[in-house]
């Protein structure tokens, strides 16, 4: 019965009684053939006179916004979730932004969660069940229909095209993480997306990874709960944003290659202590190539494009995982 709850509250909002040091925030992803947006709705309750917020990237504009929120704007109902923040509005079926210079209504139908289970009622697998942790991932929807119109420097331009829809909630983003997400493979129905992370978890400090490639009803789930390791790490970012990342993974028989490089990136506001006081750059032209390997046979290969990444790692680094001291693989 756990599981289930935990499942049904993911959407939600859980930080209401919250004051200090946290975080909650929720991103929508639309990728349509002419334009990428981003946008990102938070809740960080220090910021006592406007705890909400929002802030947006797009391959139209070219540039990040940001829109601050207090009480008096705010209508939260939590099931089924909807949040309106002044005249924009936010939930499983529709997204309505109205900011100056980014204007958005979209639809959105055809929504598709992960699998789950008693053991993994989320992405997050066991560790769902955890209560304090730096920063918990949900990823609720990895593809769907979103059907509208966004209007950008004065220009209306209608769109049907793939969303994607997750969120974190928490104390701060990992101090390490590199994330990368993309529907764009010329397969319908399809996702592929990564998250590795520094996690902070009591005395120890291990990389965790949580990776998804799904092409129609065919999906494979790689995780640090399903016996997934790290085996090398190569990454480089530039002052741009852009990047590059080469990582190998290993779950039982299965050997995982991935190679990650994306242009330049906007630059946002992050979680530090609850505070949206730190800086990421996200970049919304990302590729993967991803290959899959089951006892040293190439049983999967996929190219993603216009992917979102972010790389927030060493600015190089060429390492033995397996062979670190200061943290777990």
């Amino acid at each position: 019965m756990r599981a289930i709850q935990i499942r049904k509250e993911e959407m939600g909002l859980h930080s209401l009684g919250e004051t200090k040091d946290y975080f909650e925030g929720w991103y929508f992803r639309l990728c349509d053939p002419r334009c990428s947006v981003a946008v990102i709705v938070g809740f960080s309750p220090q910021h006592s006179a406007a705890p909400f917020f929002i802030q947006t990237t797009d391959t139209l504009t070219n540039r990040s916004q940001w829109a601050e929120f207090g009480w008096p704007d705010v209508v939260v109902r939590q099931s089924p979730f909807h949040l309106t923040l002044g005249s924009n509005e936010f939930s499983l079926t529709r997204v309505k932004l109205e900011l100056p210079e980014l204007k958005v209504r979209l639809r959105l139908s055809g929504l598709t969660p992960l699998p789950f289970s008693r053991y993994a009622p989320t992405i997050m697998g066991p560790f769902a069940y955890l209560k304090k942790m730096e920063c918990v991932h949900g990823v609720i929807s990895l593809h769907h229909r979103m059907e509208g119109v966004v209007i950008a420097n004065g220009r209306a331009l209608p769109v049907a095209g793939v969303g994607y829809l997750e969120k974190d909630r928490g104390t701060s983003f990992p101090q390490r993480y590199l994330w990368f997400q993309s529907n764009q493979c010329g397969v319908a129905d399809s996702c592929f997306f990564l998250s590795l992370a520094s996690i902070p978890l009591g005395p120890l400090t291990f990389n965790g990874c949580l990776f998804v490639v799904k092409l129609r009803d065919q999906l494979h789930r790689f995780a640090t709960y399903t016996g997934c390791r790290l085996e090398s790490l190569r990454c480089r970012q530039f002052e741009d944003g852009s990047g590059w990342a080469k990582l190998r993974f290993h779950q039982g028989g299965w050997q995982i290659r991935i190679r990650l490089e994306c242009g330049p990136a906007c630059s946002l506001a992050s979680p530090r202590q609850g505070r949206m006081q730190g800086r990421i750059q996200e970049s919304l032209s990302g590729q993967a190539h991803v290959t899959l390997l089951r006892h040293g046979v190439k049983v999967h290969e996929s190219f993603w494009s216009q992917g979102g990444m972010e790389l927030q790692w060493e600015k190089e680094e060429d390492q033995n995982v397996e062979n670190r001291k200061r943290g777990l693989s």
